[in-house]
């Protein structure tokens, strides 16, 4: 009953909730500063709020100019969005090697939640950050 119960919460079309809120901002808080390399393992922790069971598998980056963004889709019309810098290393450009190049390098820097084209909260707080235009509408 219960691998019914959990396969089921991932398709909950539900609202996010306050608490619901309050714990995405808390692993948001433990994402920043972790190292790129560890998304995918770090994201399993957002399972719960996940839009459909498959968006870990469709979860993407959208890297240029030294600079990634990643999004993952949640439920309630709502987006994790976190960035981290990729200034590629002349050893081995592919590398997601933290710190290699330049302190903080291949670490997230920040993550946030965005709903309905809205920015919900950023951590650190108070962080504009530049969403992709498909954020910026309601989907």
């Amino acid at each position: 009953m219960f691998a019914t119960t959990a396969l089921t919460s991932f398709a909950s079309p539900a609202a996010l909730t306050a608490s619901d809120i309050a714990h995405i901002k808390r692993l948001c808080q433990s994402l920043v500063g972790r190292p790129a390399a560890d998304i995918h393992a770090v994201l399993q922790q957002f399972a719960p709020y996940l839009r459909t069971k498959d968006e870990l598998n469709r979860h993407y980056w959208d890297c240029s100019s030294q600079h990634c963004t990643g999004t993952l889709n949640l439920r309630d019309n709502a987006a994790l969005i976190y960035d981290f810098p990729d200034i590629p290393d002349p050893k081995d450009p592919l590398a997601l090697v933290p710190d290699a190049v330049e302190k903080g390098n291949n670490r997230i820097s920040f993550a946030g939640l965005v709903r309905g084209g809205k920015v919900i909260f950023t951590v650190p707080s108070g962080l504009k950050p530049n969403l992709p235009r498909f954020h910026l509408t309601n989907r």
